[in-house]
């Protein structure tokens, strides 16, 4: 199961845990909206960003982590 930009409901993981499907867990870093704005700088490319993106990565890892169904972040 692909899970889509953001983390689920903790019961969500749980069922997968029962059910034993494989997860795909994205972290909330979704920021794919840009493309139809011209020349505009992503704040995925601005280095003053970086620190929030990788705290909300770990944060979502920390929250997950036990969950033996996901298989990739």
């Amino acid at each position: 199961v692909r899970t889509c930009h953001y983390p689920n409901d903790p019961r969500f993981y749980e069922l997968c845990d029962i059910y034993g499907l494989f997860v795909m867990a994205e972290t909330d870093v979704e920021s794919h909206g840009f493309a139809n704005v011209g020349d505009i700088s992503r704040i995925t490319d601005d280095p003053q960003w970086e620190k929030v993106y990788v705290e909300r990565i770990v944060r979502h890892i920390h929250a997950q982590k036990n969950h033996p169904s996901i298989i990739i972040w």
